[in-house]
């Protein structure tokens, strides 16, 4: 359903030239910038939690070994599969 918003000229030419440059429609558009910008809050997010996360040596070699095991896995399953 479409909806009306209230922009100021400024705002709306910068939106016109973005969307022109894309070929993309303002719905297009305004989709992918509140993308972007729910992305780059989860980002935050999870930066946030950087250094929160207290671990022995064994839970270390134990993380390590299971995302080693996983990187195979999608390599066999992606990588290989493009070639």
């Amino acid at each position: 359903m479409p909806k009306t918003i209230m922009i100021t000229d400024e705002v709306y030419s910068r939106l016109k030239r973005m969307k022109e440059a894309r070929g993309w429609s303002f719905t297009e558009l305004l989709d992918k910038l509140t993308q972007k910008e729910d992305a780059e809050k989860r980002k935050r997010k999870i930066l946030a939690l950087r250094g929160t996360w207290v671990e022995d040596e064994e839970e270390e070699k134990e993380v390590k070994r299971m995302l080693k095991e996983g990187w195979k896995r999608w390599n066999k399953r992606y990588v290989s599969t493009r070639m």
